[in-house]
């Protein structure tokens, strides 16, 4: 680092700096900051990188080309070795390094672990840091996904995930019983969402191998008991309620992401050691023809082949700018979305699923006009639209009150204009009709909340009486 930028480091991050701590509401005296990095400095990450980059640079000097001998993300670093002799080497380097730049390794932190051979038959080595025993394990977390002697343990991953979010709803769940559809929503997206999705593109490539896996299985509960839990219960068709929210079912996410972190890989630096030991494999995408590798590397063999939404960019992929094409594909996933969410509840259903148009759409969300509805009626609003309405409220035959026991219901004077009545009687037409559309919803398409909730009022009120005496009088 040129010594002009050392010397101005050094005046903003050091000189005549002091620090306190306080405990309890209690300041400890002043002490002199003479060393370290300040925790959440911008500039901190980068001076990190420049100070840690020598130790990499020592680890991977003799390293073959198609595989690096470190790896490391921040201050988690991980050496790998050909055979367990040959680990001492790099272990030793790394120590020397610490003693000549003042530093240390925590070794109760720290494991060595063997792959590719039965633990029944491996009697464990001795190796040291720093002069101290490595502690020799069968499992080992790196970066938040645990390791075993086979590779990534994907049934431990799955289920710590799905755990975790759980936990971390089931203590939400006490407090947002008055808390609106749209404000869950966001909720789900901010905090339980990105803790489900971390590493989910290696879970779904590992779920392509196997589609009966437990730990997918685990994943999609916890997903669709967030969406249950955003929409108010009764939530019996899960992937018809995340649709209405503008979310994608599990499945259908996960290759999104899955195509997402895929565009990544073929946009990796050649520089990048990740895009060297793919290369090693051949795996630059050139056809959609299933590539058959080594059984020992199951999971690669999901990267070896494309996702559907390169299909049509293979033929020029080396000759189209990545840039170009990052924009492509992610405007073409999107269109994806918005298509499947629109089509899949049912062949003529758009007029109950309202898309919003781009110019009134809500930040973040891509469909239902329901969530910009008053607070107080998010709920029965979108319960409405998903069929749940009522839910519980049956004839005396045992029926549930749906859709189509509207007809049977009292209609207070919904007070639509002739404009508004028109277009009612003209989706009706044009809509197949089998499709149960009603006037509560041409109520929600126009945002006219007031009025439709004053016919839900009036049936909730009515509602087990009208359809008491209308089943005798029937």
């Amino acid at each position: 680092m040129n010594p002009l930028v050392l010397q101005l480091v050094y005046q903003l991050m050091y000189q005549d700096m002091s620090y306190s701590r306080i405990v309890n509401g209690w300041e400890s005296p002043k002490q002199p900051r003479t060393c370290a990095l300040l925790q959440g400095s911008p500039l901190s990450p980068i001076l990190f990188n420049r100070f840690i980059n020598s130790l990499l640079k020592s680890l991977n000097w003799n390293s073959q080309p198609t595989f690096p001998s470190a790896l490391f993300f921040a201050d988690d670093g991980v050496l790998i070795a050909p055979t367990i002799r040959k680990a001492q080497s790099p272990l030793n380097q790394a120590s020397t390094w610490a003693d000549m730049h003042g530093m240390s390794f925590n070794i109760p932190k720290c494991g060595y672990m063997v792959t590719n051979q039965p633990i029944c038959t491996y009697l464990p080595h001795t190796l040291t840091l720093n002069n101290h025993p490595i502690p020799y394990v069968t499992s080992y977390k790196y970066l938040g996904v645990p390791f075993a002697s086979k590779g990534i343990d994907f049934v431990k991953q799955g289920i710590h995930l799905s755990q975790t979010v759980e936990s971390c709803h089931a203590g939400m769940r006490w407090f947002s019983d008055t808390w609106a559809p749209r404000i869950r929503l966001n909720i789900f997206k901010s905090i339980l969402l990105p803790t489900l999705e971390y590493s989910l593109p290696l879970l779904y490539a590992n779920y392509q191998r196997n589609c009966k896996a437990q730990e997918w299985i685990t994943l999609t509960n916890a997903y669709n008991n967030c969406v249950t839990w955003i929409a108010g219960g009764n939530a019996q068709r899960p992937h018809i309620t995340a649709h209405l929210l503008g979310l994608l079912p599990f499945l259908d996410r996960a290759q999104h992401l899955f195509t997402r972190f895929y565009l990544h890989l073929v946009a990796l630096a050649p520089s990048n050691p990740l895009r060297a030991i793919l290369d090693h494999s051949n795996w630059y995408p050139r056809s959609n023809y299933f590539m058959r590798i080594h059984k020992h590397d199951p999971l690669l063999s999901q990267f070896l082949n494309p996702p559907p939404a390169f299909t049509k960019h293979l033929s020029n992929l080396q000759y189209t700018p990545l840039t170009l094409l990052r924009d492509t594909i992610l405007e073409e996933l999107s269109t994806t979305k918005f298509t499947q969410i629109r089509s899949t509840i049912g062949p003529h259903s758009s007029k109950l699923l309202q898309v919003s148009m781009v110019t009134n759409r809500v930040p973040g969300l891509d469909c239902d006009v329901v969530l910009t509805a008053p607070v107080m009626d998010q709920a029965w609003l979108l319960a409405w639209r998903r069929g749940v309405f009522g839910w519980g409220c049956k004839y005396l035959c045992g029926e549930h009150f749906d859709r189509g026991h509207c007809k049977y219901m009292p209609y207070p004077n919904p007070s639509l204009t002739q404009d508004e009545q028109f277009i009612y009687e003209l989706d009706r037409y044009l809509i197949d009709p089998n499709t149960k559309y009603t006037i509560v919803d041409c109520l929600l398409n126009n945002r006219l909340w007031n009025q439709a909730r004053n016919i839900l009022n009036a049936w909730t009120l009515t509602m087990s009486n009208q359809l008491r005496s209308t089943t005798t009088h029937d």
